[in-house]
């Protein structure tokens, strides 16, 4: 979030900086203009105009991408870096080609418009420590040599002005970048907190739609797929589905997948597919065999699968995120989400507890067998 934000502060207004950048340097250079310079001047001018007609180039661009909200970040400020950048380097090479022309009176001028120039570039660059740096030190580095290669007490001091007013000015924008990440994080956290009472509501209702459900013996696999798709808008997963099981023996399962959500191929988890190889010594949790039946795609042979008893727990493994349903501190159950991007899911799920603690005590009242498109209580 913080990236886009600094994007956008940095094309805010683009069109207004290029203006302003072509507006002043049009009056510096009306200023010391003389026959000797003239084709010299306006070369550079020429060389400064297609520059900024390619940052404007850009700033459209950015207008036209940015409101999907679906762009390279690293794109952006690569384009943004590189026009400042140029930009920089025009600015500091005009000193330099005027310096065999151009007064002493004149080079003052000069540097006082350039301290103007990145002055002002703090409030439209130092939200961006590498693009207020390259500006700064290409505009500023080149205008103090000259006055250093220019000699005498009065121009040494001009160029040592400038070198201690360019540190000052990176400092200070520093500073400004800080106050905007400040500004960002609090932005963030009061969305977050509106996003998780929102969220937190969302949830309460559709354990009260659950609870009368239950009461009123209305129990249909729409309704569990309402919940599956309630869990994947607010916890941002691809893939969940809830998933029931009667453990048999210790070689066999009995199982059921109530609803999928995401079009994961879950055949596999249903009946005969649990069946257990004897040969295999090594246990595997029920969490773990589910999430290498749904991330491989493959049925795996084991001697028999832990239930675990106790304490609630959650389980995560590689994209694989469960929240496990208990009866008599054994799994019965449980709500399987598959995150593509490998984003930490216990962290953004655990606000289901009080949804799955819900299903958790009906859970046992439902039985596998469908009727009528519903589910048989």
């Amino acid at each position: 979030m913080l990236e886009r934000q600094i994007i956008k502060y940095l094309y805010d207004n683009y069109p207004f900086a290029i203006l302003m950048t072509l507006l002043l340097s049009v009056l510096q250079a009306s200023v010391v203009l003389n026959d000797d310079n003239r084709q010299v001047v306006f070369y550079w001018f020429i060389g400064l105009i297609f520059v900024q007609s390619l940052r404007l180039a850009d700033y459209f661009y950015f207008k036209r991408i940015h409101y999907s909200e679906i762009y390279s970040i690293y794109e952006m400020f690569r384009n943004f870096r590189i026009g400042i950048f140029l930009t920089g380097i025009l600015f500091g090479s005009f000193p330099l080609l005027l310096i065999s022309t151009a007064t002493l009176i004149e080079m003052v001028f000069i540097a006082f418009v350039f301290a103007g120039i990145t002055a002002a570039s703090i409030t439209s660059l130092g939200v961006d420590r590498f693009s207020l740096t390259s500006f700064l030190s290409t505009s500023l580095i080149p205008l103090l040599l000259c006055f250093f290669s220019i000699g005498g007490y009065m121009p040494n001091i001009m160029g040592s002005m400038i070198f201690f007013f360019m540190i000052y000015l990176m400092i200070v924008g520093n500073k400004f970048r800080r106050q905007l990440v400040t500004n960002v994080e609090l932005t963030n956290e009061a969305l977050q907190s509106k996003k998780a009472l929102v969220s937190r509501q969302l949830i309460s209702e559709l354990i009260v739609k659950i609870q009368s459900a239950y009461l009123d013996k209305n129990f249909s696999i729409e309704l569990f797929e309402e919940v599956l798709n309630e869990i994947i808008e607010l916890s941002g997963v691809q893939y969940c589905f809830i998933f029931q099981e009667e453990q048999l023996s210790a070689e066999e399962l009995k199982s059921k997948v109530l609803a999928n959500s995401g079009g994961l191929d879950l055949s596999r988890l249903n009946g005969e597919a649990l069946n257990i190889d004897e040969l295999n010594l090594k246990p595997l949790s029920l969490e773990a065999y589910i999430s290498q039946v749904v991330i491989n795609r493959e049925k795996i042979e084991i001697d028999h699968i832990e239930m675990h008893e106790g304490e609630h727990h959650a389980m995560v493994i590689c994209n694989f995120y469960s929240m496990p349903f208990y009866l008599n501190n054994k799994v019965i159950g449980l709500i399987g989400c598959v995150d593509l991007y490998n984003t930490n899911l216990q962290e953004r799920t655990m606000f289901l507890s009080p949804l799955s603690q819900t299903i958790e005590r009906i859970l046992p009242d439902i039985v596998f067998e469908e009727l009528d498109g519903g589910l048989q209580k």
